[in-house]
């Protein structure tokens, strides 16, 4: 079961580059998976925390972080990778079923 982001005094989600970063996991876990419905709900809470972390975080603070951001920037890379192959193979499929879809009707008069 996924972790919700603790909760701030305001009653807005308190995100850290922890969370951030175990958001960015499970969204390439689920593009392996290729759930990609999920992969698009935790890229949503990422863009939010990441948005709530950059608005409150000195720029000290955003400098000490960098390895982690590199880390997401990474995964986000394969997780890209990952989606391009899904569309591509859902567009190779799509072909076939067409192609096959066109053989029956053609045979279909014929037969």
């Amino acid at each position: 079961m996924e972790r919700q982001p603790m909760m701030h005094r305001s009653g807005e989600p308190r995100y850290n580059l922890d969370r951030l970063l175990q958001l960015t996991q499970a969204m390439l876990a689920e593009a392996e998976s290729g759930d990609w419905d999920r992969v698009d709900a935790l890229e949503q809470q990422r863009q939010q925390g990441l948005e709530h972390f950059m608005e409150r975080s000195s720029d000290q603070q955003k400098m000490q972080v960098m390895t982690q951001l590199r880390t997401m920037l990474a995964l986000d890379q394969t997780i890209v990778a990952l989606a391009e192959a899904a569309r591509s193979e859902t567009g190779d499929a799509l072909r076939t079923h067409d192609q096959g879809r066109r053989a029956r009707t053609a045979y279909g008069r014929y037969g």
